[in-house]
């Protein structure tokens, strides 16, 4: 009851209050999750935002639909963390983006669903231009035997040391090849 009647009274404090306040050029208080990031956010993490931002404004829906599940991806992980992602968090989560795509598209084709497949790919393209070039074949197997010959040093090389072998390459090179294709590889080169 004390609240009904003190309504009218409050509304008018709130706009003198809110005047006061813009008179003054007091800024308004971000939200948290922004007030957290300023000033730290990461470039990425920005470009990714804008480009949502500008498929928005053009109208494009396959590039604004996959803008949206990248930035909230990449959002969800930041808050996952308690922090701003670092650049090379955020290409992390866009390279597992990138993965699932990839599955996606393999399994789609699978069951003979070519839309369903095609969209994937659409998506995966936008998300990989985001990411580094990953070094070629020819590359990778150069790493491979560098990686062969401090894994297993004066022992011959053999299957056993496989998981030796990866580690090493994972972590001399993380992120510049594909591990799937590289792991085909590595059994190849330890027959």
């Amino acid at each position: 009851v004390l609240g009904m009647a003190l309504a009218p009274l409050l509304n008018p404090l709130l706009l003198a209050i809110l005047s006061c306040a813009c008179a003054y050029r007091i800024p308004a208080l971000p939200p948290h999750n922004v007030a957290r990031c300023r000033g730290t956010c990461m470039a990425l993490q920005q470009d990714l935002e804008e480009r949502m931002r500008a498929a928005m404004k053009a109208g494009d829906k396959a590039t604004l639909s996959t803008m949206r599940m990248v930035v909230a991806a990449v959002t969800t992980k930041s808050k996952e963390s308690g922090a701003a992602l670092s650049d090379a968090d955020a290409l992390s989560v866009l390279a597992k983006l990138a993965k699932m795509r990839k599955e996606s598209i393999g399994m789609f084709e699978a069951g003979g669903k070519m839309e369903a497949a095609a969209k994937e790919r659409e998506e995966l393209k936008i998300i990989e231009a985001y990411l580094p070039t990953l070094a070629g074949e020819a590359v990778v197997k150069g790493w491979i035997d560098e990686a062969i010959v401090a894994a297993c040093g004066d022992e011959p090389p053999d299957k056993t040391k496989m998981g030796a072998v990866m580690s090493k390459l994972m972590m001399m090179h993380k992120g510049e090849f594909d591990a799937k294709e590289a792991s085909r590889w590595v059994t190849e080169a330890l027959r």
